[in-house]
Parts: structure tokens; sequence; C-alpha cells
């Protein structure tokens, strides 16, 4: 989503899916791509969300969803990829068809339609000359939207081309001509910048301050948007997709005594609120760590590397159940080393023990059990432990989750989002 003159947030939807949806598909394929490309990330043209997620945000069933996005996919409107995460797919745009080329941008066509454009009040342009670079055939014609002085420009390839080569023969240019003298020609290396990727955090802040639930009742000041930035590039930093993110900030702003709260930003900000949110909505996490990515799958290994056979993933599953819990909700990431330096041995007895260990001194730290942990902290002399369970300190223990994606999402925030 993005604003210009028409002073307000406008999607942009591919006009050749629209007519496509008209003549083969349902309604509720249009339902579904208008809700895709409010979701879409604008420069990628790309959405990471589950089945579950986007059929709440449209407001349609799961079983809906999913038969647009099938319908969507097979006739060329988006790509669906995959993740390491089987509910969480990667759904891109296609704001030209592969079959016959956009009817607003053929190659040559310099100009996007995700980009803003100023002038679409005026009526389609008719152009002439032999626009060449469409995928299939080179139409004679194609149609432009907007008025002769709008923002769309139309170049004929082949002529800038000609002339290209032309002012390079003459010396005007630099470019290299077959048959010229090299060592006349000089040569330039332009210095290569390297730029830091963009932050994701514009379309979010722009999701909250624009939401049309809070945009009468609260203003924003200068401070307030630096806050929400740092909040929303610490969320994400920790693991949470855009999709959730943005579900955050509806489910927030849903709420009455949030929205019309004194300063609903820094409300928003407090860790508080952020866990009473992600209690409310479908959390999807990221991280790097396979082991961790296992558990976040429920020890479906589906579209992940490990270095075990797949039998193994059973035993490892059954040992946390049954004597990791506190330490797993607690610790995840400490759960992963262990399970890391047995790599695929978890019937092995001292794997079990240490993970036995592990799940005792937490509960002896925080009053649960009352046995001497010096037996335990001995089993795992030389592993290394986080500094507030080698120190017994239940005041620097790390709170418990209330599942493996929150217990996840916590470490990441410690670890990454600092």
């Amino acid at each position: 989503m993005t604003t210009n003159s028409f002073q307000g947030p406008f999607l942009a939807i591919p006009l050749w899916a629209v007519d496509l949806i008209k003549d083969y598909g349902q309604p509720r394929d249009l339902q579904v791509l208008v809700g895709l490309v409010a979701l879409m990330d604008r420069r990628q043209r790309e959405v990471t969300a589950s089945v579950q997620q986007i059929a709440d945000h449209v407001g349609v069933s799961k079983e809906t969803s999913k038969r647009s996005l099938k319908w969507l996919s097979e006739y060329g409107v988006i790509t669906t990829r995959r993740r390491k995460n089987p509910s969480i797919n990667v759904y891109t745009v296609h704001y030209t068809d592969a079959q016959m080329g956009s009817r607003v941008t053929l190659d040559g066509v310099m100009g996007d339609p995700i980009k803003d454009i100023d002038g679409v009040t005026g009526d389609p342009i008719e152009l002439t000359g032999g626009v060449t670079g469409d995928p299939s055939e080179t139409p004679q014609t194609c149609m432009a939207y907007g008025n002769a002085e709008g923002s769309i420009e139309v170049l004929n390839i082949e002529t800038l081309v000609i002339k290209k080569l032309e002012r390079a023969a003459s010396g005007a240019g630099d470019e290299m001509i077959i048959g010229a003298d090299p060592d006349d020609m000089k040569t330039t290396e332009e210095p290569k910048v390297s730029k830091a990727p963009p932050r994701k955090t514009n379309r979010l802040l722009s999701h909250f301050v624009s939401n049309r639930q809070s945009i009468m009742s609260a203003n924003y000041n200068q401070r307030d948007l630096i806050i929400l930035r740092r909040t929303f590039n610490l969320l994400t930093d920790s693991g949470l997709n855009e999709f959730t993110v943005m579900q955050m900030i509806n489910k927030f702003l849903s709420v009455e005594r949030w929205r019309t709260a004194d300063n609903p930003a820094l409300l928003f900000c407090s860790k508080e609120i952020q866990k009473q949110l992600m209690e409310h909505i479908e959390v999807a996490v990221s991280t790097d760590d396979p082991i961790l990515m296992l558990m976040l799958n429920d020890f479906d290994r589906t579209g992940i590397e490990l270095q075990w056979d797949a039998p193994q993933d059973n035993l490892l599953k059954k040992a946390i159940v049954m004597r990791g819990t506190d330490i797993c909700y607690r610790y995840p990431e400490v759960v992963s080393a262990l399970a890391m330096q047995y790599r695929g041995d978890f019937g092995n007895e001292n794997f079990v023990n240490g993970l036995t260990a592990l799940n005792s001194l937490v509960r002896f730290i925080t009053g649960e059990e009352q046995e001497d942990p010096t037996a335990a902290l001995n089993s795992l002399r030389g592993f290394p432990l986080p500094d507030e369970l080698l120190k017994m300190s239940k005041s620097l223990l790390r709170s418990p989750a209330s599942s493996i994606t929150e217990a996840v999402y916590n470490y990441r925030r410690l670890s990454n989002g600092k």
C-alpha cells in the first residue's frame, strides 16, 4: 500500500488478473488476490504467511483461501514457494501476464503499476510504433493509462539502441564498438557503492498510524514514531514476520481502552502488551537453527536439513516432552545445543540424563524442587550454561513460555533483538 495524490492508501491490482478472474475464476479469487496485495512487500511483491493467516485477513474460511490460492497459482497470477516451515509459504504476485505480457506494463513502457502514479484520471493513450520486448509477440499498439502529461513514459527500445550505437561510434559515448581500437577507449570503473538493505518498518509504521480504527482518535509526534520504528525493528529482528506484527497491530487497535489511551504508541511498545497480543494471534517465528525449527514445526522435518535420520526425531520429541519441558520452555537454545552434541543419538543415556539435569536445575531455582542441585551441575560440567543457571539466580531466570514458539521468540528477542 502506498499514498500519492489520492490522499490516502490504495492498492495496485494487476488489471490482467482481474479480467482473467472475471472470465474463468470466482469472486473469492479476486477477494484473496486483493488481500495478498494488501499484505505484499512493495519492493519484493511477496507475501509470507500461512493459509490461515491469509484467510483471517481476507475474511474467508481456510478452505476457501486454499482453493483460491491454488487457482491463482495455477493460472499464473501468483507463484507459491514453500518455506522451511510447512505452514508458511511465500506468494509472489505477478503484474505481468507470463503468456501475453501485462496490458499496462510491457517491456518498453517505463513505469511500475505498484509505484505512485499521479495522473491516472485521464483517458487511455494509444501508443504506436512497435514497442518491443514483450515475452510473446510484439504488438503494434498498446494501451497505457494516464493523460498526455502523466508519469508513464513510453520509449521505443529499438530507436534507443540505434541512437546509443550511433552516439558511441561518433565518440560521444563511452560504449565499446566492435572493431574499434581498444587503446583509444578510455575505461572508467565506477566505484561500487554498498547499500544496507532497507528496514521493513515503513509499512508497519504506516499500518499503525494510518489504521482506520485509530486515525481519528490519535496523533503521533516524532518521538512516538521513532519509538514505534525501533519496536518494529526489534520484533522483526526477534523472528516475527511482517504479517504477524500486522496482526498484533490489528488486535491492539481493536481494543478500545488501548486504542484510546493517552499514548497508544508507547502502550503498544510495552513488553506486557506485546505478550498479551501474541496470546491471541497465530504467531510465526523464524530461526536459522535447524533444531529449533524442528521444534517449531512440531518435530516435522519437512524442508529442514538435519544430521540424523528421521526416526530419531520421535526420540528427541519424547525425551523433551518427558524430561525437558521446563528447560525447553525457558531456554530452547540450550536444549538445541545439547541435542547438537548427540546428533541423532537421542536414545543415549547421557543425553537423557543431561536433559533431566537441565530440567531439575530450572525447577530447583524456581523452588519447585528441593533436591540438592550439585549432582545436576556435576553432570553438566563442561556444558555451556547461561549465567543465571550457573549462579542459581531466580531474579535473572528467563520467564516460562506457554509454547515452543513463544520460547523461541523470547530467546531471539534477548539475543538478536538488542
